[in-house]
């Protein structure tokens, strides 16, 4: 009875509820050099590319009358090597972030483990160098190896450094969602005599799903147009997209370079719209560009 009574005569504060601030001129005129960033950054590039693949050759300026499909033409003729590598990016990056997200369930759940946490360190390092010291470090391991030479300008040897390359990035998601986790569901599942498959089938798959797609999905969204690696490591019918283009590049071709470039960039543009069509049905926190 006393507590009603003290909270109905106590007095609740009163005046203008909460209004949101404004922005000012100056926030508004950061929102705009933020835009004109963007613009900078992504569109004007764009745009120089897609101009350079219309003119006849470089230097001639782009108009009415010089602009030509030739180059797209000739990037997707019968016979030209473009199908090809656009197949081979596709092949590497799939099969880099499957292998790389299935390898890193079991890693993240045992980094509270001092060797692996210090496994995982050079995880960091693999990626941290330069794609051109993997490459040589690949291209040194397959010749210094007895009957190595087979693997020689193959698309294993290309996979085989792509998943040195770009562990971390698979990785680091994954670890993120482990070190979340309880590890009592772990020793109740072990006191209920569930075997490691099975633990980490029902216990461990579930709540780190989002991180492990997010990481495989980094890891194709980056090899699909890895050019240091491949160039080091291609052989006859095993160029990559990224190596196409440079040696379109270096042979002087460059409008029908700016042409699989482009074609490149609608590659990793319709990747991500795929998988955000799927987002609705992926956990929350898998695709990295969306909230």
């Amino acid at each position: 009875m006393a507590q009603r009574a003290a909270i109905r005569a106590a007095s609740l504060p009163s005046g203008k509820p909460f209004e949101p601030l404004r922005a000012g001129q100056g926030a508004r005129l950061g929102v705009a050099l933020l835009w004109l960033g963007l613009v900078l950054v992504l569109l004007v590039p764009l745009l120089s590319l897609l101009a350079a693949s219309l003119v006849p050759a470089f230097g001639v300026p782009i108009s009415a009358g010089t602009a030509t499909l030739r180059h797209w033409g000739a990037a997707f003729a019968p016979g030209s090597q473009t199908l090809g590598a656009l197949g081979n990016s596709l092949l590497l990056s799939a099969l880099a972030a499957l292998i790389l997200a299935l390898a890193a369930l079991p890693v993240a759940i045992s980094l509270r483990g001092r060797a692996v946490r210090i496994g995982a360190i050079g995880t960091d390092l693999s990626y941290a160098l330069p794609g051109a010291c993997t490459g040589v470090a690949a291209l040194l391991l397959v010749l210094s190896t007895p009957f190595g030479g087979w693997a020689y300008g193959t698309l294993a040897l290309i996979l085989f450094a792509y998943l040195a390359r770009f562990q971390a990035m698979a990785l680091r998601p994954a670890a993120a969602a482990a070190a979340r986790l309880d590890p009592l569901l772990d020793f109740a599942a072990r006191g209920m005599g569930a075997g490691l498959w099975s633990r980490l089938r029902s216990v461990h798959l579930p709540p780190l799903t989002p991180g492990l797609a997010a990481g495989g999905i980094l890891v194709a969204l980056q090899a699909v147009n890895e050019v240091t690696i491949s160039t080091l490591l291609h052989g006859p019918g095993t160029q990559t997209l990224g190596v196409l283009v440079f040696n379109l590049q270096d042979g002087g071709d460059g409008p029908q370079a700016a042409a699989v470039s482009l074609v490149a960039l609608l590659l990793v543009a319709g990747l991500m719209a795929l998988a955000s069509l799927f987002a609705r049905r992926l956990p929350d926190g898998t695709l990295p560009w969306r909230p």
